[in-house]
């Protein structure tokens, strides 16, 4: 049989082990939880690691000289892909969205004002990109009035006059 200094020896000697592997195991714990949180702070940091199907937006608002909202003005934006068009609301506002990385260009018109291109814009990462464009009106045009004269299959002649049109399409008075 054991003595009971003996049974005392492997008593402190089941409790020490016991401490030990406790004391290992909430080490562990600690470390796992550490590390985890590391490993996730981490790939939020890495420039350009976003949500799945995560997409920029460029947007703008479209004004005129004066600084007042150009409503109904064409935009385009380009990209070496594709070109999309969408035209301003009432507030000048316009908006493309579900954009991938990569370059891409505004460009603005409107009847009677200079058409506008933005420089390239360059989408690395996820984000929303204001472009805002100022168009400047077209100097006054001043149209003219020219004569045709035709001699029909009957040998009458025939005038008619012949307006032409800011764009430069003629029509017919």
């Amino acid at each position: 049989m054991q003595s009971s200094r003996t049974r005392e020896r492997n008593a402190a000697y089941r409790r020490c082990i016991l401490r030990v592997f406790s004391i290992a195991a909430a080490l562990l714990i600690v470390a796992l939880s550490h590390f985890s949180a590391q490993a996730s702070s981490a790939v939020a940091a890495v420039p350009g690691s976003q949500p799945v199907g995560a997409t920029s937006v460029i947007r703008g608002v479209v004004t005129d000289d004066g600084n007042k909202p150009v409503a109904d003005a064409n935009v385009q934006l380009q990209s070496p892909d594709a070109v999309r068009s969408t035209t301003t609301n009432d507030q000048g506002r316009f908006a493309f969205g579900g954009l991938g990385v990569g370059s891409y260009y505004v460009q603005v018109s409107k009847a009677g004002f200079q058409t506008q291109q933005s420089n390239t814009i360059y989408i690395t990462e996820v984000a929303t990109i204001d472009v805002n464009v100022s168009l400047q009106r077209n100097a006054t045009v001043t149209l003219g009035r020219l004569t045709v004269s035709a001699a029909s299959p009957s040998r009458a002649r025939s005038r008619r006059s012949v307006f032409c049109a800011p764009s430069g399409a003629p029509s017919l008075a």
